[in-house]
């Protein structure tokens, strides 16, 4: 175990940041147009 320990570690780092990141734009995102619509309806 010991000797693939780095290699699951790399791995799982690489498929959390493939799935944290696309998931933090998208709800940045849909953060930013909910703010937009508040303004626009707003106005």
């Amino acid at each position: 175990m010991t000797l693939y320990r780095p290699f699951y570690d790399s791995v799982s780092k690489k498929f959390t940041d493939r799935i944290i990141l696309p998931t933090n734009i998208i709800v940045l995102y849909y953060s930013k147009l909910s703010n937009i619509w508040k303004i626009f309806n707003s106005a």
